[in-house]
C-alpha cells in the first residue's frame, strides 16, 4: 500500500511572508530554487486568516511551556494579516526528497544559527515572526500546508498544474517592492501582466497560452519603457492589452474547481477578477470607476496593490483617458 504522502515525493512548497517585499529578496530565492533543481509549477497569492496561521505553527502552540514560541504565533497571525502572502509549489523530476532540501535551504529562523547563503541570509532581521519564508519540513506536511492554504478538494488539481513557470512571470506574482516606471502607461500593463500571470500560473485555464501572453504584455511593458510620454495614449495602450489578454481570458475554465476550495482562490473571485479586467481593459468601457472595480476584484484574489500604488495607477489612469495621442502630458 503506498503512503499518503508519495504523490508529493518530487514535490515542495514555499510560502514568502509578508515581510519579503520589504527585503528585495526575490533574487536569492530564484538562485535556490536553480541550484536546487526545482521547477516552479504553480504560483498563488493567499491572504492568511488568523486560523491558517494558527494551523501552519499548531506544533508550536501544542507545548504550553514554550512561551517564546506562543507569542511568535501571535505575532505571525498579525504579520500575515497585513498583506497577502505568495505560495509557489515546486517540482523536480529527477529525485525525490525536494521538500527536505528546500526546508533546509531556508535557513534558521534564530539570526544567530542562519547560515550563509540561505534564504533567511539575506534578511537583516529574522525572528520567528519575521522570518521571510515558510516552507513544510516533509512531504506529508507539504499536503497538510496544501489543505490550509487551498481546501482539501484543490490538492489533487494544483498538484496536476504541469507546464513550468518562468521566473520572470512568477515575479509578478511575488511580493515585492512596485517597480518605479518612467512611462506611467508601462505600470498599467504590468499590473495587466500581473493579473494575466495570476490566470495562468493557477489551475484555470490553458497555461501554455497563458505564459505566452503573459511574456507579450512585458515585451509591451519594455516598449513603453522606451517611448517618450505621450507617444502613446491610455485609449491605444488599452487596444493592445486587451489582444493578450482577451486570449487568457476566453478559455479559462472554471467548471473543474469543486466547493470546497478555499474563498481567497475560489471559481466566483477569479470570475468576478475577469469580468472586472474585460470592463477596464477595454476603449469602450475603460474608464475610473471600471478600474477602481478591477482593484477591489484584484483584492478578492489576494492581489492587494499598497495603497500609494492603487492611488498611483488610478490618478493615472484617470488622467491618460482624457488625453488625446500626443498630448503633453
Amino acid at each position: 500500500m503506498s503512503r499518503p504522502d508519495a504523490m508529493t515525493d518530487h514535490f515542495a512548497g514555499l510560502l514568502t511572508s509578508p515581510d519579503f517585499a520589504y527585503h528585495g529578496n526575490a533574487d536569492i530565492l530564484f538562485e535556490t530554487l536553480e541550484r536546487l533543481g526545482a521547477n516552479i509549477v504553480f504560483v498563488a497569492p493567499v491572504q492568511l486568516t488568523p486560523g491558517d496561521v494558527t494551523a501552519l505553527y499548531q506544533d508550536r502552540m501544542s507545548n504550553p511551556g514554550r512561551k517564546r514560541d506562543s507569542n511568535s504565533v501571535w505575532l505571525s497571525r498579525h504579520l500575515h494579516g497585513m498583506h497577502p502572502s505568495t505560495f509557489l509549489l515546486l517540482h523536480r523530476a529527477d529525485r525525490d526528497g525536494l521538500q527536505e532540501e528546500l526546508a533546509r535551504s531556508k535557513g534558521s529562523s534564530v539570526r544567530t544559527e542562519t547560515k550563509e547563503g540561505t534564504i533567511r541570509d539575506a534578511s537583516p532581521i529574522v525572528d520567528r515572526c519575521f522570518s521571510l519564508v515558510h516552507t513544510p519540513d516533509s512531504s506529508a506536511d507539504l499536503l497538510e500546508d496544501l489543505t490550509i492554504f487551498f481546501g482539501k478538494d484543490a490538492v489533487d488539481l494544483v498538484l496536476r498544474t504541469g507546464r513550468s513557470i518562468p521566473h520572470d512571470v512568477a515575479r509578478l506574482l511575488l511580493p515585492q517592492r512596485a517597480k518605479v516606471h518612467s512611462n506611467a502607461l508601462s505600470g498599467i500593463v504590468r499590473l495587466a501582466a500581473t493579473i494575466a500571470a495570476f490566470c495562468s500560473c493557477g489551475i484555470w485555464g490553458d497555461r501554455q497560452t497563458g505564459l505566452h501572453r503573459v511574456a507579450a504584455l512585458q515585451t509591451l511593458e519594455d516598449t513603453l519603457e522606451q517611448r517618450a510620454i505621450g507617444q502613446t495614449s491610455l485609449p491605444e495602450t488599452l487596444d493592445l492589452i486587451w489582444a493578450d489578454f482577451s486570449k487568457i481570458a476566453s478559455p479559462v475554465d472554471l467548471h473543474p474547481i469543486t466547493a470546497d476550495l478555499r474563498p481567497h482562490a475560489g471559481p466566483e473571485a477569479v470570475a468576478c477578477l475577469i469580468r472586472a479586467a474585460g470592463r477596464a481593459f477595454q476603449r469602450k468601457s475603460g474608464n475610473l470607476q471600471t478600474f477602481m472595480d478591477l482593484l477591489a476584484a484584484m483584492r478578492l484574489c489576494s492581489m492587494n496593490l499598497d495603497e500609494w500604488e492603487a492611488h498611483r495607477l488610478m490618478c493615472q489612469f484617470s488622467f491618460e483617458m482624457m488625453q488625446p495621442p500626443g498630448a503633453p502630458t
